[in-house]
């Protein structure tokens, strides 16, 4: 009877702290997807201009997620094995492309580049701008994207200067993802326009650290083709 009774309490044991462990982890959860939603709060209020409109727009979409994805999206932003993924991904996936992860729960694009006033006619002076646009969804919740243009004119067939570029971060809806820009450079010739930018996609969460450098490039010519691309840095 005494060696029943040890039974039946250890068994109760067992039940007792696997039930205070899912109370525990569901607490971490929670708190996890507040701070989140804490933060995304924060990044809206200070965002202006086209930034403002981005997040708004990224967190309609993370509103209109059930609380089980909502739970699932900010979960995968919190683990560094799907981080490194999303980083690995989004220096490596071709234009006019995309990658997917997590049996599709995630993608990261190379989207396709394009060009303002494309197919003007070229006999005046005309200001054309390429952009070219890289990405990650998760939950079709667009979390983040890097972005880099040129601004260019021509007239009569030629390419007539290089007015403007940049590179930056257009959207940045991942607490923990973060993005650095150097070297911005910008050539050209009669037919074509090129601008690039050093870039380092960093994920930093406690004591993990993990990077990728590349560069990040869009073209144009005076045929209103254009391209873009992403070459990982050794």
């Amino acid at each position: 009877m005494k060696k029943l009774f040890l039974t039946v309490a250890s068994i109760l044991f067992l039940a007792t702290t696997g039930n205070v462990a899912s109370a525990s982890e569901l607490k971490l959860e929670n708190e996890q997807k507040l701070n989140y939603e804490n933060w995304v709060d924060e990044q809206i209020n200070l965002a202006t201009g086209d930034e403002k409109t981005e997040l708004l727009n990224s967190y309609k979409q993370y509103k209109e997620l059930s609380n089980e994805d909502q739970e699932k999206l900010v979960e995968y932003l919190y683990n560094p094995e799907v981080q490194e993924q999303m980083i690995d991904a989004l220096s490596t996936v071709p234009k006019n492309s995309s990658r997917s992860l997590q049996g599709g729960d995630i993608e990261v694009t190379g989207d396709t580049p394009s060009i303002e006033n494309a197919g003007k006619a070229k006999a005046t002076t005309t200001t054309n701008t390429a952009t070219y646009k890289r990405g990650i969804e998760v939950l079709g919740v667009r979390i983040f994207e890097t972005t880099i243009y040129v601004k260019y004119s021509y007239s009569s067939g030629k390419i007539t200067g290089s007015q403007s570029m940049d590179a930056y971060t257009s959207l940045n809806f991942n607490p923990l993802l973060s993005s650095s820009y150097s070297e911005k450079t910008i050539n050209k010739s009669d037919l074509l326009v090129l601008a690039s930018s050093k870039v380092k996609y960093s994920y930093i969460y406690q004591n993990i650290i993990y990077s990728k450098n590349g560069t990040i490039s869009i073209w144009a010519d005076v045929n209103d083709h254009s391209g873009g691309s992403f070459v990982e840095n050794s």
